[in-house]
């Protein structure tokens, strides 16, 4: 079950909901393309090509665009043979140009502000 989090920054008070983590449907591969460009999705298939059980994590994270300065929720599946992570998309602009930021929260700079330091609470579950 994933959760809905709350990220907030002190100082000027902006916050964004996103989603986190993943939904009993992501225990199958295919339902865990969805999210990334058919370009992307195709090579993930490919690397998995003729594993009837594939290896994977799969997971929406926390991020940054880069481009477009939004908090956002990213997917990201990982082969957990080869560590091969393939990350999607901002679902705002489309950059690939994205910061994980869920594991540095209080070290990462408000996309508002600039202030160093954004919290986080859970706000719900999704599935």
């Amino acid at each position: 079950m994933g959760s809905i989090i709350k990220i907030s920054c002190k100082k000027c008070g902006r916050s964004w909901d996103i989603k986190t983590g993943m939904g009993m449907t992501h225990a199958l591969l295919e339902n865990c393309l969805d999210d990334f460009t058919s370009d992307v999705a195709d090579k993930i298939r490919k690397n998995f090509e003729g594993q009837e059980f594939p290896h994977y994590t799969f997971m929406y994270r926390a991020a940054i665009c880069n481009k477009c300065g939004k908090v956002i929720s990213v997917a990201q599946l990982e082969d957990l043979d080869t560590k091969q992570k393939y990350t999607a998309a901002c679902p705002g602009c489309g950059s690939y140009d994205v910061t994980i930021i869920d594991d540095k929260l209080s070290i990462t700079k408000c996309p508002n502000c600039g202030h160093h330091g954004l919290t986080s609470e859970t706000s719900g579950l999704w599935d």
